[in-house]
């Protein structure tokens, strides 16, 4: 359900697709030795069919756009991308100046630190829980200056700015602090 989730994420937005592909692929391999199992095959067929008929009335036309004419996502350069990405401060604490807030808030910090205690108590889905725990560590980093973004190529001025990556962590987040409380 994590893996059509995150397709769910994909479809509503194109430029999710880079960023969130990676995991899916991840997380179909790690779950590799489950789709033989009938049940899970149903469930597959199931929730594919669900996300296409959900996410239909956006994509349609929005293929439709993009097929007939040229769009520009942005005109950013590697030097204002560079600048723009987050420091850890930004992450727990919003400067006066600021215009946007990148923040987590103590709710989710407070819900994120019951990990350790969640994790050893889990019986069931701790595959899944460390898989959404370490993407949402692997995102909210690669939204901070200290990813090595200067090694990539100009592919990363297909996202605006390196808070994108914090929007897929929230995906991650949300499930890592719904197992945590139901805990």
């Amino acid at each position: 359900h994590v893996a059509f989730g995150m397709i769910g994420l994909i479809l509503t937005d194109l430029k999710f697709t880079i960023i969130v592909g990676i995991a899916i692929f991840i997380y179909a391999l790690i779950n590799i030795k489950n789709w033989q199992i009938e049940h899970v095959k149903k469930s597959i067929v199931i929730n594919f069919i669900a996300i296409i008929t959900v996410t239909a009335f956006y994509i349609i036309p929005l293929l439709e756009l993009n097929i007939a004419s040229e769009y520009v996502g942005s005109d950013i350069n590697k030097i204002e991308f560079w600048q723009n990405r987050l420091t850890i401060r930004d992450l727990f604490v919003t400067g006066k100046s600021s215009t946007n807030v990148f923040e987590f808030g103590p709710h989710i910090i407070i819900m994120l630190a019951f990990f350790t205690m969640a994790l050893n108590r889990l019986k069931n889905n701790k595959i899944e829980y460390i898989f959404c725990f370490i993407m949402t560590g692997i995102y909210v980093f690669m939204s901070t200056k200290y990813f090595p973004w200067k090694i990539f190529p100009d592919a990363i001025l297909k996202f605006e700015s390196s808070s994108d990556f914090l929007m897929c962590s929230v995906f991650f987040q949300v499930i890592v602090c719904a197992m945590n409380m139901s805990i």
